[in-house]
């Protein structure tokens, strides 16, 4: 971010604390101070709770959309990949919709951990397609 427009915008605002660095990219304020409490949450509560959650749907839309184009097999699970990310998309619409637009952080940290078991299940339906692919893609010899 140094040397950039956005980086001088945020530092004649007053913005950027004097510890901000591009290693200490968290060290800056907002300026609508309703803010903050959302950006704690995420930082400090949401995310590490999520990212420990494996096999995650971006993960299984990843592996598919690669080994699709290598393996035509792998169309098989377009429909099961598209039904899933239609799922997803409705869970994280319906969760997010309470953090950004409502701003109401104690709704979602009340319902955070039904989200995130939402989201292990989910992982439990994804892993044996993720290893499906992952076979196809090991499997699948290397054309010209």
């Amino acid at each position: 971010m140094n040397g950039t427009k956005l980086k001088t915008m945020l530092q004649q605002d007053h913005l950027l604390d004097r510890e901000y660095s591009f290693l200490n990219t968290q060290a800056y304020r907002f300026k609508d101070p309703s803010i903050q409490p959302i950006a704690d949450f995420m930082a400090d509560t949401f995310i590490p709770a999520a990212d420990a959650v494996t096999y995650q749907f971006n993960t299984l839309k990843r592996k598919f959309e690669l080994v699709r184009h290598m393996n035509k097999a792998a169309e098989t699970y377009a429909p099961l990949v598209h039904e899933y990310g239609e799922r997803e998309f409705e869970a994280i619409k319906k969760f997010f919709y309470y953090l950004y637009v409502q701003q109401d952080v104690m709704y979602c940290q009340n319902h955070m951990n039904d989200f995130i078991t939402s989201m292990k299940r989910n992982a439990e339906v994804y892993k044996p397609i993720i290893r499906k692919l992952d076979e196809m893609f090991i499997s699948t010899p290397l054309k010209k």
